[in-house]
């Protein structure tokens, strides 16, 4: 953002002229995967998938007269608006006649997570027109606030899953499944400025699946429609302060989270 002006103590007589110039970058993260045939009945997979974060970088470089100085005020503003961690999966299935069943456990790299808080930097001074020089504006800055780390602490989550042929036919093939897992909090325990609020979340799911076998000529491969509903519950956690005075104070978090979908899928 660039800004150029000048400001008087008349309103009527302020002018401004701004400019912004926007760059806008794809994330690219590298993921990969590998599966092993055991047997028959038992295989297992391993994926990874890389960290990936977006960044919001704002400069500002403003150029206006104040009062009949001439200032220069330049400010930066970074921040993390997304972050996903980078996370390696180890999964198991074993199928015996109608049943199937999964488990895998997956470690996620939450310790390399930022703060979500904007880092800001501010320069202000001001310029002489006969020297070309610059020097301190005159003008008090605004102080910037030190940013907390998160200290998150790298985290593994407990996956397993069972699923059951209920009925097949020539044409259409119903199952049902039931699912569960374990993912305990990154964030350590908010106990001074920061207010990361998290707890251990259990979750359960459950879901039907139908594929329509016999499609052709339209479809050459079955149509698959799963539904699945879930409830996530997080663990009642208290967040006390060190500071009797803080303006936040001691709290306690903890809630259910519901919910569900329905996906249509098409095999090629």
């Amino acid at each position: 953002v660039n800004i150029d002006g000048t400001f008087n103590l008349d309103p009527k007589d302020n002018t401004l002229f701004g400019g912004i110039d926007v760059a806008f970058e794809s994330v690219r993260y590298p993921t990969a995967a590998m599966h092993w045939d055991i047997n028959r009945n038992l295989s297992l997979g391993l994926t990874f998938r890389d960290s990936f974060e977006l960044d919001l970088d704002l400069i500002v470089d403003a150029n206006a007269e104040v009062v009949g100085n001439k200032i220069n005020l330049l400010l930066s503003s970074l921040n993390t608006n997304l972050f996903s961690p980078r996370q390696i999966s180890l999964g198991i299935q074993y199928q015996e006649d109608t049943w199937l069943i999964t488990a895998d456990v997956s470690w996620l790299q939450w310790s390399k997570f930022k703060a979500t808080a904007s880092v800001i930097s501010i320069d202000l001074e001001r310029v002489e027109e006969e020297s070309s020089s610059s020097d301190e504006a005159g003008f008090p800055v605004p102080a910037v606030e030190d940013i907390i780390e998160p200290d998150f602490h790298d985290i593994l989550v407990a996956r397993v899953g069972l699923e059951n042929e209920i009925m097949k036919t020539d044409s259409i093939k119903l199952l049902s499944r039931v699912g569960y897992f374990y993912e305990p909090t990154p964030a350590p325990d908010q106990n001074a400025n920061t207010n990361y609020a998290d707890s251990n979340k259990h979750g359960t799911s459950i879901g039907l699946g139908l594929e329509l076998l016999d499609l052709k000529p339209i479809l050459e491969l079955p149509l698959e429609i799963d539904w699945v509903f879930q409830t996530i519950w997080l663990e009642p956690r208290d967040y006390n302060k060190d500071n009797p005075a803080d303006p936040v104070g001691d709290y306690q978090i903890h809630g259910v989270v519901l919910g569900t979908s329905l996906t249509l899928g098409v095999q090629f």
